[in-house]
């Protein structure tokens, strides 16, 4: 599955083919092949086109990403890691999102509710184990 992933992925022996590629990658991270996993979550996490209109179903597999409550009032979430970078928008005490990156003490998420992605401090979060 993930070979044949790769080859429709760089045209090896065959017609490129991303949707093809995209549907052998799936096939081979839900039978847990890691690398498969690997691909899948760096192509989300670079908003690769034909990875987002399955966004929605690709996180509800459990290698995808963490699941993470927010533990502050009001809380930023902002478009790169640090204090500094631009605002994108604030969720509340309680509200769900996945990680789906990790850079020293921020986390890349996705919020399941509208597909957004930004950025989150950890010290503004619980792990939902």
């Amino acid at each position: 599955m993930f070979a044949l992933a790769l080859a429709y992925t760089h045209g090896d022996g065959i017609k490129k083919d991303y949707q093809q590629a995209l549907d052998w990658y799936l096939r081979a991270a839900k039978n847990g092949h890691e690398d498969a996993q690997e691909i899948i979550k760096q192509k989300i996490a670079n908003r690769e086109k034909g990875f987002l209109p399955r966004l929605k179903v690709l996180l509800k597999e459990p290698w995808i990403g963490e699941s993470i409550i927010v533990s502050g009032a009001k809380v930023n979430l902002r478009s790169s890691p640090g204090v500094d970078s631009v605002i994108v928008r604030y969720v509340t005490n309680g509200h769900s999102l996945i990680a789906i990156d990790h850079q020293g003490d921020w986390y890349r998420v996705v919020d399941p509710e509208d597909m957004s992605f930004a950025w989150i401090a950890d010290w503004l979060i619980e792990l939902n184990h």
